[in-house]
């Protein structure tokens, strides 16, 4: 079991979106002006982003997130929705960390509106201050990870465990990413968490794992990166030439460590399923 995948899934705690979480999961107006601050950063770097990259940015603010591990499958899922309408969705296997589907599309505005009264609702605001439906991996059961992007709160644990209210709506945009049409695969994907404070330090302690500064990454990738660490736990698109570029920068397996201003980020690498674009130069 890859723990380092299912730790966003489980409590929010370390990865993989895991977990400097302040900026991704607890209310408050100083977070939410951070979060703008690193995305127009992004922006600022989109020029060195490959189209799909500069495209995913452009995505609305706000956002549904969910991630599903189900107990019986290797693939896990992830649904996005954004305030707009538009809504995506990922399989992934989490322990070959490989994409094997995606799928996209545009709902209705009622039905997006519909989705974000409810995230934003008496019920969910109770929902997201217990956060914690118990468990410790997914074999004890189902795990979901359901958050309101930026700074709308986080509740994940065991489906089996969740209130009735909670599981309807996780069932619903996982019956909904199977409305949304299939649409082609990136040639590779990086997904960013948060690293809590104590893991931080105890990673720094321990001297194996080497932090790249955030300011000292390649201008070719940096863009890339900051996209993935302003998008906490969601798969943002790479070119082939980006991924291999990250792939010399990683500290362990598929993972780059990345720290700014204090706080830590852990990027998981991810391939397509499918035959990746030949890089520039190399043989095809």
């Amino acid at each position: 079991m890859n723990a380092r995948l299912e730790r966003p899934l489980r409590f929010q705690l370390v990865l993989l979106c895991v977990c400097a979480i302040a900026v991704a999961c607890h209310p408050g107006t100083s977070q939410t002006q951070d979060v703008g601050t690193r995305a127009e950063a992004a922006r600022a770097e989109a020029p060195a982003m490959q189209p799909a990259v500069a495209e995913a940015a452009a995505e609305s603010a706000r956002a549904i997130q969910l991630g599903y591990t189900p107990l019986e499958s290797p693939t896990s899922q992830l649904v996005v929705v954004g305030e707009g309408g538009e809504a995506r969705a990922l399989s992934y296997n989490r322990y070959q960390l490989t994409v094997v589907e995606a799928r996209r599309g545009l709902l209705p505005q009622a039905e997006a509106r519909r989705l974000f009264d409810g995230a934003g609702g008496r019920d969910f605001r109770a929902f997201f201050k217990q956060r914690d439906y118990g468990g410790g991996g997914v074999e004890e059961g189902d795990l979901f990870y359901l958050a309101l992007r930026p700074s709308g709160g986080s509740a994940g644990g065991i489906m089996e465990k969740a209130p009735d209210a909670l599981r309807a709506f996780v069932r619903d945009l996982l019956a909904l990413s199977r409305r949304l049409d299939a649409s082609p695969l990136a040639d590779a994907y990086v997904r960013s968490s948060p690293v809590e404070a104590s893991r931080l330090e105890a990673l720094r302690a321990d001297g194996r794992i080497q932090f790249r500064e955030m300011d000292g990454l390649p201008a070719d990738v940096k863009g890339a990166v900051l996209d993935a660490v302003t998008h906490p736990d969601d798969f943002r698109p790479l070119g082939r030439a980006q991924y291999d570029r990250l792939l010399k920068l990683v500290s362990h397996a598929r993972d780059l460590f990345v720290q700014e201003k204090g706080s830590g980020h852990q990027l998981t690498l991810f391939l397509s399923s499918q035959p990746p674009t030949p890089t520039e130069g190399a043989p095809k």
